[in-house]
């Protein structure tokens, strides 16, 4: 005969439940949205991302921080580097468009 296995107690139950409710898909599209917005705040101009690179340039040639730190500088820059050719990208694109139609 098999071992039986133990039921789960009431309060795993409704720990269970809870993460199930919580990964419904009703609540995706509310989030989807709420990070577009919220993206779009964060999103710094191309000067004022130029201006954050080169503070995070000095910073990391200081040499003044430890490695986390520098790995963090760096990682803050490169996603400041995409950002700012995604930016240029959508500028270039937009005069392409401006060009084609003989404005």
């Amino acid at each position: 005969m098999a071992p039986r296995k133990k039921q789960a107690e009431p309060e795993e139950n409704r720990q269970l439940e809870i993460e199930m409710a919580s990964a419904e898909p009703e609540s995706k599209p509310k989030k989807a949205k709420g990070k577009k917005e919220e993206a779009a705040k964060l999103e710094l101009s191309l000067e004022e991302a130029f201006v954050k690179l080169d503070e995070l340039m000095e910073q990391l040639e200081s040499g003044e921080g430890s490695l986390e730190e520098s790995f963090l500088l760096y990682q803050q820059g490169m996603q400041l580097l995409k950002q700012c050719n995604e930016s240029i990208d959508r500028v270039e694109k937009k005069l392409i468009v401006l060009e084609e139609e003989g404005i």
